[in-house]
């Protein structure tokens, strides 16, 4: 009996005399990001579900584009139109740049045969009279081109914002995340700033900690540090480096329950750690460094 008293006041003895090498304690956290629809109508495919691994890139949904594919397609018709407008204008000015050109030569030569009573007056009035003519065919062939171009300019335009309104409808990843929650169905409208998914990444979870003004000057920006958390048997450690530091003080987040802690003021602190798949977001962890 005495040898079993003897054994139980070690144990206690080692407990009490155990050193917690643990410099703060926190959380892991992820890097969100909500994506909203870019334009209204329905939802014509959605291509993933909650869980899914995905891509930077990779396809999630697509608004129906129906309306915008026959815009666009009339759209371009019209600018066919317009292009083939303006080069009969332009053809019709060259044309007469060259008829005009002859007349000029003509005008010369009749001059000449008038000075030598070799003419009547009359042809060479008419002969001007129909330069006047060509110089007012020009000036229409000219309204003719520039109203053509401005009509192509205002026409390629609106192409472009219906193409960019299509390209709206493709809704992609940004980068390589995990689903974590759908806000939308196939066949639902959705509406201009509507969330349609939220994404994390949890490959590169953020240890949330927070420190006290007597531990700041012992961690920097880029410094290695150690992060643990509770394995089957014992503690788990991870290598994470610190990427973040407030710069300003803090009182300690409600989340900490007694009212002593949360008057203290504290500094948050982040660190980029690397998931092997064991990492959890929200997953209590504690930090050496």
């Amino acid at each position: 009996m005495k040898t079993v008293y003897m054994m139980i006041i070690v144990l206690l003895l080692a407990a009490c005399t155990a050193k917690d090498n643990s410099d703060a304690w926190g959380n892991f956290e992820a890097e969100e990001t909500v994506l909203s629809a870019r334009i209204n109508g329905n939802i014509q495919q959605l291509f993933v579900k909650e869980g899914d691994s995905i891509k930077a890139g990779t396809l999630i949904a697509v608004i129906d584009t129906t309306d915008l594919a026959l815009n666009r397609s009339e759209l371009q018709s019209n600018i066919r139109l317009l292009e083939l407008k303006r080069k009969t204008a332009s053809e019709k000015y060259q044309l007469g740049k060259t008829e005009e050109a002859i007349l000029q030569t003509e005008q010369v030569r009749f001059s000449k045969l008038l000075a030598q009573n070799a003419t009547t007056q009359k042809q060479v009035d008419d002969i001007n009279a129909n330069l006047r003519l060509k110089e007012q065919s020009f000036n229409l062939n000219r309204t003719e081109i520039q109203m053509a171009e401005t009509e192509l300019v205002i026409a390629r335009n609106k192409l472009d914002t219906i193409n960019a309104n299509i390209a709206k409808c493709y809704l992609r990843a940004p980068k390589d995340a995990t689903v974590l929650s759908t806000y939308v169905n196939q066949d639902e409208f959705t509406m201009l700033g509507k969330p349609i998914i939220k994404l994390a990444d949890l490959q590169n979870l953020k240890a949330v900690f927070y420190i006290s003004g007597r531990q700041l000057s012992a961690i920097k920006l880029g410094q290695e540090i150690k992060v643990r958390i509770d394995g089957a048997k014992d503690l788990k450690s991870y290598p994470a480096k610190v990427s973040y530091i407030s710069a300003k003080a803090e009182f300690t987040p409600k989340v900490i329950q007694t009212r002593d802690e949360r008057t203290k003021l504290v500094y948050l602190v982040e660190a980029i750690c690397n998931n092997d798949g064991s990492l959890k977001q929200g997953m209590p962890l504690e930090i050496e460094f």
